[in-house]
This record gives C-alpha cells, sequence and structure tokens, in this order.
C-alpha cells in the first residue's frame, strides 16, 4: 500500500496539469469572423455559416463542439448564443456551420463583427478522472 500512494498522487497531479493546460488553451481560443450568413434549418433553429479570419493549426474543430457565437458590432445590441459544430471547414467550402440553441434576438441583418468562443466542456477529462479514481483505491 505504502508503494502504491505515491505512484496515485502523481497520476493525479499529472491529470490535474493536463486539465489546466487544456482549458488554459481553449480559453484563449478565440476567433475574430470576417464574413457570415444566417439559414434556418429543417428543425427551425437558426444556422450560422461563417469564414473565420485566420485558420489556426492547433484549433481541432469536430462535429458537435460547443461554441459560442458573440455579436460585438454597432447596427444591432451586444448578443450571445451558443449552438454547435454541425458543418466544419473542408476543401471544397471554407465554412463552418453553428446551429444555435435558441432563436431570441438573434441579429440575422448582420454579417460582420462576430467573434466565436470554443466552450469548455470537461466530459473527457472527468471521464479519466473517475477511471484513474477506480483504478488507484
Amino acid at each position: 500500500m505504502a508503494l502504491v500512494l505515491p505512484y496515485r498522487w502523481g497520476w493525479r497531479r499529472y491529470n490535474r496539469a493536463s486539465c489546466i493546460g487544456a482549458l488554459s488553451f481553449l480559453m484563449g481560443a478565440v476567433c475574430v469572423c470576417v464574413r457570415g450568413r444566417w439559414d434556418v434549418g429543417l428543425n427551425k433553429k437558426r444556422v450560422a455559416y461563417f469564414h473565420f479570419a485566420k485558420a489556426n493549426e492547433d484549433m481541432k474543430l469536430m462535429h458537435g463542439d460547443e461554441l459560442r457565437l458573440r455579436y460585438i458590432g454597432e447596427l444591432h445590441k451586444p448578443w450571445s448564443g451558443v449552438g454547435h459544430v454541425i458543418k466544419i471547414a473542408d476543401n471544397f467550402g471554407d465554412e463552418v456551420a453553428i446551429e444555435l440553441k435558441s432563436n431570441a434576438g438573434v441579429p440575422t441583418e448582420c454579417s460582420h463583427n462576430f467573434v466565436v468562443d470554443f466552450v469548455w466542456k470537461s466530459t473527457s477529462f472527468d471521464r479519466m478522472q473517475v477511471t484513474l479514481a477506480a483504478l488507484f483505491y
């Protein structure tokens, strides 16, 4: 038992450090959009299609990732909405599609001055913590 405790504490410290590192990277991941367009999906939810101003090789965007879209311009009052990625930029088109959870107050008349924030979801790290705890206890 005495040999397992330092090993367990080392893994916990390593896991916490990797979580903090990933969180600090995602909290700093903000992308300013140049232009975009709006559409309505088959389920009557708003879909935002945007071209990002600068592609970052470190950002790996996947289907289902949660993004926060904010409007910071002057043509509409400040607005913020959360949605999920339903289309990723590929070789044929550079658009990213975000399906919003709510249609309330969406600035559909605006197509510039949007900012995209990446929402932190700790599901994979929570699962890793539970597995390591079960392994060492």
